[in-house]
């Protein structure tokens, strides 16, 4: 059984095959994956609809300056960069979430 799945050289070919999005970090554009998932929003004890979460993967270290609460653009929109993480099978690969910024 293999000890590495993502191996760094392979993350930009991945990224590239599944039509990564321009994302900027710091000055720093990468192409990224980002998923935009459905989540439903709660208003007090009960669920009021829909919203969007934006989530994030791009090659670990691509971006030296990638932190909490540190500016992200997605495609001209500027978020903020939440919780980012190594992910867990080899490191190969970094997630975060983005926040509206304001």
């Amino acid at each position: 059984m293999p000890t590495t799945y993502w191996r760094k050289s392979y993350v930009p070919r991945l990224i590239a095959r599944a039509g990564g999005l321009d994302v900027t970090v710091a000055g720093v554009t990468a192409k990224c994956l980002v998923d935009r998932i459905d989540v439903p929003v709660a208003e007090g004890q009960a669920t009021s609809g829909t919203g969007q979460r934006i989530e994030v993967q791009c090659e670990t270290g691509i971006f030296p300056a990638l932190a909490d609460g540190v500016t992200v653009t997605v495609e001209g929109v500027d978020y903020v960069a939440k919780e980012p993480r190594r992910g867990d099978v080899d490191g190969g690969m970094t997630s975060f979430e983005c926040a509206i910024k304001g």
